[in-house]
């Protein structure tokens, strides 16, 4: 099993609310394509920004999310990291667009990546 599909797995362990559209991408797709989950319009990432725009203690756990990410990052995975770095951080909300504020949330580790990949925000 690749990093990424167990990272997948992972991932949808810990936050079933996203359990019906990794099901929803393996079906269309085939298999796991972590890129297309994350990236597509729609995907995870949009969700997690939703998420922080709402900030509802209903819906998705933006902060424990990031959390979450933060410690795949200091894992080291490179296949991870990618998936991490393009397909979510590149994908956050630019400064004149709503919810742009999420990077300020991001944990060390990740903001570290975010500021390597958009330096310029």
């Amino acid at each position: 099993m690749s990093g990424q599909v167990a990272f997948m797995q992972q991932l949808v362990a810990a936050f079933p609310e996203l359990q019906d559209l990794y099901e929803a991408e393996v079906e269309n797709n085939g298999e796991v394509l972590a890129h297309v989950i994350f990236g597509i319009g729609g995907g995870i990432t949009d969700e997690v920004v939703s998420a922080y725009i709402e900030d509802s203690p209903e819906g998705l756990d933006w902060r424990r999310f990031l959390a979450f990410l933060d410690k795949h990052v200091g894992q080291g995975d490179k296949e991870v990291n990618v998936v991490i770095g393009t397909s979510f951080l590149w994908r956050l909300p630019w400064p004149t667009e709503p919810g742009y504020g999420l990077v300020d949330e991001l944990p060390p580790r990740l903001h570290e990546m975010w500021s390597r990949i958009r330096p310029s925000g």
